[in-house]
């Protein structure tokens, strides 16, 4: 009855003081009896009822130095929802908030810190920091810190965490749409970056980088810096159109040419000077290249730069000439236009080009090409691109097979094939390589007439099926008579293959044709009629007659008259 009263005495004293009663049953009541003292002692009883924090509760009852901790803070008007995650850092460090000092943990717990770095900025960086400014620089680049992704401080180097003093941090790395690890790392290696990257945040200009800038810039040495203090004065300290150079550098691979092109300028550019290379990449890339296009940059449409940019880049000076001396026509051309397909430029010498192929390469609507199945490396004229150009992805296949012919008779082949679109988009890989080896020989028309010309009726879409499998038919087909013959030919390889010739073949039909063998038995054909007729049967199941008339026989059944009437048309 004792320890009764004794536990009912102390549950109502824990409700009074704030303590959550679910704390029972993770501690014992001495421990519970002590945390009350100290609550009461402190007189944190309304703070408590009003947050009810188990976090914090749980911590006054275990850390018998957090409750003097802990009523400071309240004192300070810090709210528990900072309090918080402060102990949960603390704990996943296996540290405590009550191994510093009070002044320290209040100083950080007041400052402007993101509520999940705050006790990483007193571990790490509070005891530390000397000045103003240095304060500011960390703090800035701890609320850019992508601490989502990177579970928090604790998961860098010391180093790393040093970088954090950078005031350029934050805005270069983390200000970033994509906080990858990798470009803190790469940044740590870098030591003259680090010192450009600080020459240029005092000028106020803002470099953003991601990993593939900073493997681009792998090549700057100690040696580099006074290049960057050479182009501020190019750019008379501009910070707007340094930004601006930026953005067209890295564009451009941020290579070395690009900079020494700048800083070799006898005299600062002007304004103007600047604004007009730095339009956009066209006109940038066209000043330290080539000067070739006195184009208005401003009436480029995006589409149109992909195929400027890359004729400036391979000097390609006779299409930029063309495009100079043709400029309407060049900036009439629709989005859908031939010259901005995907591949073209890589298919196309592009200094081949004249105005008519200019006019010619128009389009008003979007369709699909295939360029990307070209053979790679492989250069084809403006009229070939033009032919392939809208075509099914099968024909393009196709093309590429080719090479080895002349240009006119690709085309010619090409052309033969399209005008009565005798491939299937369905033609499969091994079927459209057979074909390949046939047309190297020579032209569709020149098998439809000279090779398949003394097949009675054969269509062209046979004669196709044919090449198909032309390795496994030419044994057969100097003996094919008819186009019935050629499509069972080419429908029924697995007969040919134990055959030497076609009469073979006929022959065998007899024999083979398991729905002829049914229809012989039900209609009661006899032995000596099929051998009085056996070419008139054989040209019926080569022509797959048998597979047509089962399936009627099939219904018929029970109608005898019917039957027999289809036995005497049989």
């Amino acid at each position: 009855m004792t320890n009764t009263m004794k536990h009912l005495s102390l549950l109502g004293r824990m409700e009074t003081d704030g303590l959550m009663l679910s704390l029972t049953g993770l501690f014992s009541e001495n421990e519970l009896d002590g945390a009350c003292e100290k609550v009461e002692r402190l007189e944190l009883q309304a703070r408590l009822k009003k947050n009810r924090s188990s976090q914090i509760q749980r911590k006054l009852v275990e850390c018998g130095e957090f409750a003097d901790l802990y009523h400071a803070l309240c004192t300070c008007e810090i709210e528990d929802d900072r309090i918080e995650p402060m102990l949960k850092s603390a704990d996943d460090c296996h540290e405590s908030l009550t191994q510093y000092p009070t002044e320290q943990v209040l100083e950080a717990a007041s400052l402007n810190v993101p509520t999940a770095l705050t006790f990483e900025y007193l571990k790490y960086y509070l005891p530390y920091v000397k000045y103003e400014e240095e304060e500011k620089a960390i703090l800035d680049n701890l609320w850019l810190f992508p601490v989502a992704d990177w579970k928090g401080l604790s998961s860098l180097t010391a180093h790393q965490r040093d970088m954090m003093r950078f005031p350029f941090l934050g805005a270069c790395l983390f200000n970033w749409h994509s906080n990858e690890k990798e470009t803190l790392v790469l940044l740590e290696q870098n030591t003259p970056l680090q010192k450009i990257l600080g020459l240029l945040y005092q000028q106020g200009v803002t470099v953003f980088l991601d990993s593939g800038r900073l493997k681009a810039l792998q090549w700057l040495r100690e040696t580099d810096i006074g290049k960057f203090r050479q182009l501020l004065e190019v750019f008379e300290h501009d910070a707007d159109d340094l930004s601006i150079f930026f953005q067209r550098w890295f564009e451009n691979r941020a290579g070395q040419y690009d900079l020494n092109w700048f800083i070799r300028q006898e005299a600062p550019l002007n304004k103007e000077q600047r604004e007009e290379i730095l339009c956009n990449q066209v006109s940038y890339l066209n000043a330290l290249y080539a000067g070739c296009l006195h184009l208005d940059f401003d009436a480029i449409r995006s589409y149109q730069f992909p195929i400027l940019v890359y004729a400036v880049e391979h000097r390609k000076k006779h299409f930029l000439q063309l495009v100079d001396q043709n400029s309407e026509i060049f900036l009439s051309l629709s989005r859908y236009a031939l010259l901005f397909e995907d591949c073209f430029c890589e298919h196309c010498n592009l200094n081949s080009l004249s105005e008519k192929n200019l006019q010619d390469c128009d389009a008003a609507k979007r369709t699909d090409s295939y360029f990307d199945c070209l053979e790679e490396g492989q250069q084809y004229t403006f009229e070939e691109m033009r032919l392939l150009w809208q075509q099914d992805q099968i024909y393009v296949r196709l093309y590429a097979k080719l090479t080895p012919l002349p240009v006119d008779q690709r085309m010619l082949t090409l052309r033969q094939l399209l005008k009565r679109d005798l491939v299937s988009r369905y033609t499969e890989d091994e079927q459209l390589t057979q074909l390949a080896q046939c047309l190297l020989e020579q032209p569709f028309s020149e098998w439809y007439r000279k090779r398949f010309g003394h097949i009675r009726g054969l269509t062209r879409r046979t004669a196709m099926q044919m090449l198909f499998h032309y390795t496994q038919l030419c044994p057969f087909v100097p003996d094919l008579q008819t186009e019935t013959d050629a499509v069972f030919a080419a429908r029924n390889l697995p007969l040919l293959a134990g055959c030497e010739n076609w009469p073979q073949v006929r022959a065998s039909v007899l024999t083979t044709d398991m729905d002829w063998a049914q229809l012989k038995e039900s209609l009661s054909i006899s032995d000596e009629f099929v051998k009085q007729n056996q070419n008139r049967i054989t040209d019926f199941l080569l022509r797959g007659g048998s597979s047509l008339v089962t399936p009627l026989y099939n219904y018929l059944q029970g109608n005898d008259a019917a039957i027999e009437a289809l036995r005497r048309i049989v």
